[in-house]
């Protein structure tokens, strides 16, 4: 009787397969597409399809039905260059040979620029990044904040951008050696005062610093990759410290930038780099902290001011967009450090430059037919500005007002 079930089984599978084209066997005849956006492109990617190597990339318009041929590739990827900032671009795959195969229209949830970013650092979990305190962390020169969870994924990275956007205390020499991030071997035990002088690079450890010598320390064995920023540091400011480090044959590229502009490179022949973060010399980096060094359970060079971002991601970023990058993270922190308030005591500061104009439409322009004769809204507004609030001062007086209002006329 088993015998016989296992005749009848095997009879059973032998008409199944038989019954089967041979696409259904063997490979899917289903595209399935995927967008990553990154700071001003997009990645899509998209599994093969059996018997078609080349494949046609579409960007979709507004109306789903509208189709723009981007290009033809052979293989299962393509970065859109084109993609700009701040935009969210959808696409189709489809085969080039086979129009029928396609794929859906596709789309990444994050925007390109500093969400993209970010963002995919903090899903991906062989990336970090961390918004701290929704934006700005202080510190004191002795909070140090820890972090376990998938660091050690970290060594998978073969190429990447490390993005730490910090504030030193403006009560503080900003040349003071001070570390912003650091990874290492958790059970690694150095010489305390590593940290803080010229001396070798604490054991299994990648530093990042601000200071005056030394600002990025990066041990690869027989040597050292130690940058120096000097005062590239703004010290009434955000700084944005952008390291980005790729392999190209046997040689190694760190490209160190501080707000987006070059500051040094370092290229190490005999590709030191396998890893991004993980070479002959470093290894087991499982710890990382943000504000100083833990050595021996005892914190060591703290840092001393405010720290706003910091993410770790395999995107090699550009000069030019790191620079952007710093830009727009800037603007954005700025924007974070004014409050309501102070917005409005702004505008009616000292300055030279605080000129107003006022436009609209006849009650803006304050006609005899409006006023009867008396000052208008607007003139009344310049006795305000130019001498309640002038502080009695002669800059404070030359704040002109102007009024371009029109009978008739809107904002428009």
């Amino acid at each position: 009787m088993v015998k016989i079930r296992k005749v009848l089984f095997m009879s059973l599978i032998s008409s199944m397969i038989i019954g089967m084209s041979p696409s259904n066997v063997y490979a899917s005849e289903t595209i399935n597409a995927r967008v990553e956006a990154r700071y001003s492109s997009n990645r899509i990617s998209w599994n093969n399809v059996s018997g078609h190597d080349k494949y046609n990339v579409y960007k979709v318009g507004d109306d789903d039905t509208k189709l723009s041929l981007i290009t033809t590739v052979t293989g299962q990827e393509y970065i859109d260059e084109t993609a700009g900032v701040n935009t969210q671009e959808r696409y189709v795959i489809k085969c080039n040979d086979d129009e029928s195969i396609q794929s859906s229209i596709v789309k990444d949830s994050y925007k390109t620029g500093i969400e993209a970013v970010q963002g995919h650092a903090r899903d991906e979990t062989n990336n970090f990044h961390v918004s701290l305190s929704g934006g700005k962390e202080k510190f004191d020169g002795n909070t140090v904040l820890e972090f376990s969870h998938n660091i050690s994924l970290l060594q998978e990275l073969k190429k990447g951008t490390v993005l730490i956007s910090f504030r030193p205390d403006k009560e503080k020499i900003v040349n003071n050696r001070e570390i912003l991030l650091n990874v290492k071997d958790r059970n690694a035990v150095t010489p305390s005062d590593n940290y803080l002088t010229g001396s070798p690079n604490p054991a299994n450890c990648i530093s990042f610093m601000q200071g005056d010598t030394n600002v990025l320390r990066y041990d690869i064995g027989s040597n050292l990759v130690r940058y120096n920023i000097g005062n590239a540091v703004a010290e009434d400011g955000w700084t944005t410290y952008g390291l980005t480090a790729y392999t190209e044959g046997t040689t190694s590229y760190f490209k160190n930038r501080v707000n987006g502009k070059q500051e040094s490179n370092y290229n190490h022949s005999g590709n030191y780099l396998h890893n991004f973060l993980n070479n002959s010399a470093i290894t087991n980096l499982n710890f990382l902290t943000i504000g100083g060094a833990i050595n021996n359970g005892v914190n060591k060079a703290g840092f001393k001011g405010e720290i706003a971002y910091v993410t770790i991601t395999d995107e090699v970023m550009s000069e030019s967009e790191v620079e952007a990058y710093t830009v727009a993270v800037t603007n954005k922190l700025n924007k974070m450090d004014i409050s309501l308030g102070s917005q409005i005591s702004n505008m009616f500061n000292d300055d030279v430059d605080n000129t107003w104009l006022f436009v609209g439409g006849e009650e803006v322009q304050g006609s005899y037919n409006q006023v009867q004769g008396m000052r208008n809204y607007v003139s009344h507004f310049e006795e305000y500005i130019r001498w309640t609030q002038s502080s009695n001062t002669t800059a404070g007086k030359q704040r002109f007002v102007m009024n371009a209002g029109k009978k008739r006329s809107n904002i428009k």
